[in-house]
């Protein structure tokens, strides 16, 4: 069985989005992708707690539109398909971030003295 679902009606109808968690689902196919790159994003939450929750063991990402503004614009897409680097956010900043930078900013921007 195949479902069409635009990311939108997701979003707009949590009777549907409940239907469909209930699925079981061999593959996930998402296309523009790089709406997910943002895990604050009600759209990159919703398809991360989808495909994470649900176990989904073959997800596949599309976009043709390249992600070039920094690597942790990667996180959120690796997450989704559940790639062992992005099991830990902290180590994957770290590692493939600058981590020492990344996390100077960060911590400038949350913590006011």
């Amino acid at each position: 069985m195949i479902y069409t679902v635009r990311q939108q009606e997701l979003q707009e109808d949590y009777d549907y989005t409940s239907r469909l968690v209930e699925g079981n689902f061999d593959l996930v196919i998402l296309d523009e992708a790089h709406f997910l790159k943002n895990p604050k994003s009600i759209r990159g939450k919703l398809m991360a707690d989808i495909c994470v929750r649900l176990d989904i063991e073959r997800v596949w990402l599309l976009t043709g539109t390249p992600i070039a503004n920094r690597p942790m614009d990667y996180f959120n897409l690796l997450h989704i398909i559940k790639a062992p680097i992005a099991d830990n956010w902290q180590f994957f900043a770290k590692r493939y971030c600058d981590g020492k930078k990344f996390f100077k900013v960060l911590t400038e921007l949350l913590f006011v003295q």
